[in-house]
């Protein structure tokens, strides 16, 4: 759903970027080039503590070394928004108002977002196909609206 680089690629991408081997960035880090290996592979993951030593090594912040973002980008939107659409054509109401209710869990501080979801939500509000969705439609407009 979200296009977000896995930490093992954006670890690897970093190594690469700086040209600086496996084994330099274990022997910085005091572990064995197959930590750095599993880590890359995503066969392991780094100790949390072990983040702060990564960002400071490739001159990044945890966040950026993590991939986080606090808003997500147009695209991401449109991408969000196309999900959204192709699960009321393409399969039931019951999982598309699923989704819409896991994407208004997921990103209940984007505000643009959100006004984006009402509009969907609204619009296909006509192919509930009991009262049961029909209200439980309503009640997440209402959600959203409250945020």
């Amino acid at each position: 759903m979200n296009k977000m680089i896995r930490l093992s690629t954006k670890l690897k991408q970093e190594r690469v970027k700086r040209s600086i081997t496996q084994e330099t960035l274990a022997n910085y880090l005091n572990i064995s080039k197959t930590t750095i290996s599993k880590w890359e592979n995503d066969l392991l993951y780094p100790d949390i503590t072990m983040l702060p030593m990564l960002a400071r090594f490739f001159n990044i912040s945890v966040d950026e070394l993590l991939n986080y973002n606090d808003s997500i980008s147009n695209e991401e939107m449109k991408q969000l928004n196309g999900i959204l659409n192709n699960t009321i054509t393409d399969s039931s109401y019951e999982d598309y108002l699923n989704l819409a209710q896991i994407y208004f869990i997921d990103y209940s501080n984007e505000f643009e977002f959100l006004n984006n979801l009402l509009g969907i939500l609204t619009n296909n509000i006509i192919y509930a196909t009991d009262n049961p969705q029909y209200q439980e439609s309503i009640y997440l407009a209402l959600e959203i609206i409250k945020t």
